[in-house]
């Protein structure tokens, strides 16, 4: 007991650390495009690290690190100009969409147990579900809205652009993280309520940074 105590407060202080680094270097070099590709390329290698160990609680828990640590700079550094893991692209597709497709597609392979999660998790379930119907909804208003110019809205410069925009970051990726906790829940539940070491050095990155900005 003493030794699974010792390494799970290693662990923490590891992901604490983790987190101030990887924050800070977002911050200090946000425009600097050699030096984020390096942060990334390192972030994707932690990625396909845990990925190849089959670990997707880790993965996950990393993946929150490094996308919620990717901060909006115009606001918080008076800056346009990023280079992150939030804004970085493959073929025009978000990374932050990319990582999230592998746990996508195991869901697809080895399925989710709807079942247990509905009874075991009920809350988890229900709040879910209408978060899906309600993007749904929400996407073929906006369809229609666009198709019939209600209020003149076609003529709002690039509209396409900005509904695809909110799709993009309002539907699609929260969309990918319920899916993932769906995984989480149906295949590796016991190890779960580990995430919440990874959302506190979220947090505890995101206060070092702001005294690093």
């Amino acid at each position: 007991m003493t030794r699974l105590m010792s390494y799970e407060n290693k662990n923490t202080v590891f992901l604490f650390f983790t987190a101030c680094i990887v924050g800070s270097l977002n911050v200090l070099f946000h425009a600097d495009y050699s030096i984020s590709m390096i942060l990334i390329a390192f972030e994707l290698i932690t990625l396909l690290w845990f990925l190849i160990k089959k670990d997707i609680t880790s993965y996950l828990g990393f993946y929150l690190i490094f996308l919620c640590l990717s901060f909006e700079f115009d606001a918080l550094v008076g800056s346009e100009v990023f280079y992150g893991f939030k804004e970085f692209r493959i073929f025009g597709i978000n990374l932050g969409i990319i990582a999230l497709l592998p746990v996508f597609f195991l869901c697809l392979k080895r399925g989710v147990r709807y079942r247990y999660i509905r009874e075991t998790f009920n809350r988890f379930f229900v709040v879910s579900n209408l978060f899906f119907v309600l993007s749904f909804l929400g996407f073929i208003m906006g369809v229609m809205q666009i198709s019939l110019n209600d209020n003149n809205i076609q003529s709002m410069a690039g509209i396409m652009g900005l509904f695809i925009g909110a799709v993009y970051t309002m539907v699609a990726i929260p969309v990918l993280i319920i899916f993932s906790f769906y995984y989480l829940l149906s295949w590796e539940g016991e190890k779960i309520q580990h995430l919440t070491v990874f959302l506190k050095a979220v947090l505890v990155g995101v206060v070092f940074s702001m005294l690093v900005s």
